[in-house]
């Protein structure tokens, strides 16, 4: 008799929790947008601490508040923003794979610092994919819904490597002033001079979402040009 292949049931979501990959890059033909993992690097990351593919899929969590409880043991990593969490009461570390056992509960609290905190699954969760890809394109309603509780979410089969790491020291996270790098868009022409705006400090609105950020500041000072 095979022995069946463990899950993860969903116990809470907190404010938003997503099976994403990589996403569906190449099909913008179509219409369809690559969407995935808002932030590749803290997935690949994790997909690199369980030693597969970084195109298998994981939990995107938004602000914490997830809860998770497994049947059967899984091994875990969790990556991004910096999440308190538990493994029944035991305090797991970011940036390290751990196990976590059949029937024991993992919580993550809410971030001191960052915004989507990565749960990669070591197999991958295996929901039915969506024109090649497993991830919650929330603009177009492609892929699977967002978690809720109840869900139930099998988990893949384990690769054949082996981590050759156990923990992948990362510059801590900050809620200070950061450095992003920008590209102009095509309606720049609509503005005089779109270098000053580099000089302008920017916050993220409250109204931004997973589709776009919506940044507040004070706009004067580069100038609008007038709409042919």
């Amino acid at each position: 008799m095979s022995t069946p292949r463990p899950t993860l049931e969903v116990l809470a979501t907190g404010p938003l929790a997503l099976i994403q990959d990589l996403g569906r890059p190449g099909l913008a033909v179509m219409g369809v947008g690559r969407s995935g993992a808002a932030d590749r690097g803290s997935f690949r990351l994790g997909a690199r601490l369980l030693a597969q593919d970084c195109a298998a899929a994981g939990i995107e969590v938004t602000l914490g508040g997830l809860v998770v409880r497994a049947h059967g043991d899984v091994v875990l990593a969790l990556t991004g923003a910096p999440a308190p969490a538990e493994a029944n009461g035991i305090e797991v570390a970011h940036l390290a794979s751990f196990v976590l056992t059949d029937g024991h509960t993992l919580r993550l609290g809410i971030p001191p610092a960052g915004l989507r905190t990565y749960l990669s699954v070591r197999g991958g969760v295996e929901v039915p994919p969506v024109l090649g890809s497993r991830a919650t394109d929330v603009l177009s309603g492609l892929g699977p819904a967002p978690l809720k509780a109840g869900d139930t979410l099998p988990v893949g089969s384990s690769p054949s490597t082996f981590p050759k790491i156990d923990v992948a020291p990362m510059r801590s996270m900050t809620n200070g002033p950061i450095l992003v790098r920008a590209l102009l868009g095509p309606r720049a022409d609509w503005l005089a001079d779109p270098r000053l705006m580099a000089g302008i400090p920017w916050t993220v609105s409250r109204r931004s979402n997973r589709v776009g950020i919506r940044l507040e500041g004070q706009a004067s000072g580069f100038g609008w040009k007038a709409k042919p």
